[in-house]
């Protein structure tokens, strides 16, 4: 199954991965930054060129549990947050990628399953340990944002490719009586 995970944000990190049920890591396909519409449309194409898009499982970071939970959230970054997710929502929807395919996750879960850091660790020290994990895994000069979208691939494939896969059959069920 073909992932792409995104760290939504004015810059906004993505990975694309390759996450086979049958092995741990999943092969990058490709890593990086968007920053423009241009950005996300390749990010996008890309993303269609490695398989179909209805059965692209997509994961975006659920940053507004995050802010609320510690209590730092300002309304210009939240809207600010909402505004670049909003963008990638529509790019997805534009290409025809099924909402039924779209996962969020906050960050407090993806560190602490990938990274192995508690919920209250500082922005900071949870970057760096991203850019080391994407750097263990083969990723080279990769960004915080890029390295946290990959760390958040790394999560979609170990525990949301189950539900992923049930979607995707009860999707295929439903072609086939239509």
């Amino acid at each position: 199954m073909i992932v792409l995970s995104i760290d939504q944000a004015k810059c906004s990190g993505w990975a694309l991965l390759n996450a086979p049920l049958c092995t741990e890591r999943p092969t990058t396909l490709g890593i990086g930054t968007a920053k423009s519409a241009e950005d996300r449309r390749c990010v996008l194409g890309r993303a269609m060129e490695a398989g179909d898009i209805g059965e692209l499982l997509v994961v975006l970071e659920d940053h507004s549990r995050f802010f609320f939970a510690r209590g730092n959230a300002s309304i210009a970054s939240l809207l600010g947050l909402g505004a670049a997710r909003g963008r990638w929502e529509e790019r997805l929807s534009d290409a025809g990628h099924p909402e039924s395919m779209r996962f969020t996750v906050t960050p407090q879960v993806w560190r602490r399953e990938v990274l192995g850091l508690a919920g209250n660790v500082k922005a900071e020290r949870a970057k760096s340990a991203a850019v080391l994990y994407a750097t263990a895994c083969g990723s080279r000069d990769v960004t915080a944002d890029a390295a946290e979208a990959y760390c958040l691939g790394v999560y979609a494939a170990r525990v949301l490719m189950p539900q992923a896969m049930v979607v995707l059959e009860k999707a295929r069920k439903r072609r086939k009586t239509a």
